[in-house]
């Protein structure tokens, strides 16, 4: 169910310190980088959860008036957070970044997928952060966010502003299908985020089942960060003329 599109924030209304945003972090998908979703945080408790109340709202407005599969849509993004700043993104691929403390958008970024297709699904579970070990404090790109598309892209966006890290690929854009056999567009997709190691960013991919017994390979890519060259890739199943799927569509877990 799309229901709002809408982010939601509670804080506590207790005396005692309050854990400021800068100093809390959730960095990925599942916290950690295996995914359990796991937090240390101790403010909230058995005893004092029930005096939980709203801090603010954010409305992405981001409804899909114009999809013609809109009603597929599903509002599934964990946010990631860091240096004080939520990450996410819409079932249509805005992307977005917002204050943690005030709920107040600072920058958002329009994929724009095809709203004509025909999408074996519609939505996105969040986006991933790389931290460029070699880049300098206000470089462009230092911190980029990493998000795919519900038509099969992978995109590059500067933290700092949402523009498109030029270095990357083709502008900012990786097009996934490139070799997958595509055979129907908008059913081959990435609806999760990536995950990083090191300075790779890595993706599954997710694909329209059921149409026909060769389907787009589910092929597991890892690219570099710096310019999406390719670095690895695995095949769940050996490649034939009847094979295909056994993809990778949920969020990748990793063991450093």
């Amino acid at each position: 169910v799309l229901a709002s599109a809408a982010l939601t924030v509670c804080s506590l209304l207790v005396a005692g310190p309050v854990l400021a945003a800068e100093t809390a972090g959730w960095p990925t998908y599942g916290n950690d980088p295996g995914g359990a979703r796991y937090s240390a945080a101790s403010q909230v408790t058995p005893a004092n959860v029930g005096q939980l109340a709203i801090a603010w709202e954010h409305h992405s407005r981001d409804l899909g008036a114009d999809f013609r599969d809109r009603k597929l849509a599903a509002y599934e993004a964990t946010p990631v957070l860091a240096d004080g700043r939520l990450y996410l993104s819409t079932p249509f691929n805005r992307i977005l970044s917002i204050d943690a403390a005030t709920g107040r958008e600072l920058w958002h970024f329009d994929a724009r997928p095809d709203p004509s297709l025909r999408y074996a699904g519609v939505t996105s579970r969040g986006v991933a952060l790389w931290h460029d070990g070699a880049a300098k404090a206000g470089d462009v790109c230092a911190i980029r966010v990493f998000a795919g598309t519900i038509d099969g892209r992978l995109l590059a966006l500067d933290a700092a502003d949402g523009k498109p890290c030029d270095s990357f690929a083709e502008h900012g854009t990786l097009a996934l299908s490139n070799g997958m056999r595509p055979s129907g567009r908008g059913q081959y997709q990435v609806t999760s985020p990536p995950t990083i190691y090191r300075d790779l960013v890595i993706t599954g991919s997710g694909i329209g089942d059921n149409r026909a017994a060769a389907l787009e390979y589910g092929t597991v890519r890892a690219y570099d960060a710096r310019s999406g060259k390719l670095a690895w890739s695995f095949d769940p199943l050996p490649r034939g003329p009847d094979t295909g799927a056994a993809n990778v569509w949920a969020p990748i877990s990793l063991d450093p």
